[in-house]
């Protein structure tokens, strides 16, 4: 939570900042805190990049929020940023997290379809 608010508090709101805040919350199973970094880059007109969605998804997923991880995957599609391989695994992964087998071989396709290369990660 710390960590949370000297990114509020920081000038330095680059996207940069916010997607090592926002990794830092997915491996404390922070993922609320995630949503309200999003929230904040937003209100401070900090475009969010790959990494950022990646991030956020992933750490959705360690706190088994797969629906939440399906919509992040839909606002990157309204926000034009391609999803990578590690955004795609991010969200399969949320999905097998949730039991929702098929939604990930979903994904898996949709990866294949966009041209994505699956990879071991």
């Amino acid at each position: 939570l710390a960590l949370l608010e000297d990114v509020r508090k920081s000038v330095l709101d680059t996207v940069e900042v916010y997607n090592a805040a926002i990794n830092a919350c997915g491996r404390a199973a922070q993922y609320e805190q995630a949503v309200l970094l999003m929230t904040d880059m937003h209100q401070r007109r900090t475009l969010p990049d790959v990494v950022t969605f990646s991030t956020a998804i992933s750490a959705y997923g360690k706190g088994t929020e797969f629906e939440q991880a399906l919509r992040l995957m839909e606002d990157m599609q309204l926000n034009e940023i391609v999803p990578n391989v590690i955004t795609f695994s991010a969200a399969i992964t949320a999905c097998e997290k949730g039991t929702q087998y098929e939604k990930a071989m979903l994904l898996l396709e949709d990866m294949r379809r966009s041209g994505v290369r699956p990879d071991v990660i």
